[in-house]
This record gives C-alpha cells, structure tokens and sequence, in this order.
C-alpha cells in the first residue's frame, strides 16, 4: 500500500528562538502551547517544550513505523 505524503518533509527541529516552535527549515510546522507569553514559567511550559520535542519527532518516528512495518509484513 503507498500513500501520499501530504505533511512537511522533515528533519523538524525547535525553533533556536522559541522553545515550544516547531520548524522544518525555516518554515513553521507547529507549535506547542500557543505563544511564548501564553505559558508560564513552570509545569505549562515544561509540558508545551516536551510536546515540542515529540512533534519535532514525528517524520522520525513515522519513517521507523513505516520501516517496521515493512518488516514485519514481509
């Protein structure tokens, strides 16, 4: 079965200017939490950088299952 990749190729990183800002290049992709000044300074913003980190994640994460998932069904 082929799909179509329809998302933003990646790598994605975090944004060198804001901890919750999603990129692919320079290209905002997402972001996590809203704004910078929409999150304080504790648990919110801890939350909203560590969901950063697992949407930075996400082509990665997609090209293991795809690789697994070749393996697995031959």
């Amino acid at each position: 079965m082929t799909t179509e990749i329809k998302h933003t190729l990646g790598p994605w990183s975090i944004s060198k200017h804001c901890s919750t800002l999603i990129e692919a290049g320079r290209r905002s992709v997402a972001s996590a939490g809203g704004y910078q000044s929409n999150v304080d300074s504790g648990k919110v913003l801890g939350e909203n950088e560590a969901n950063a980190k697992l949407i930075a994640a996400a082509p990665d994460l997609l090209e293991e299952l795809r690789r697994v998932s070749k393996w697995a069904t031959g």
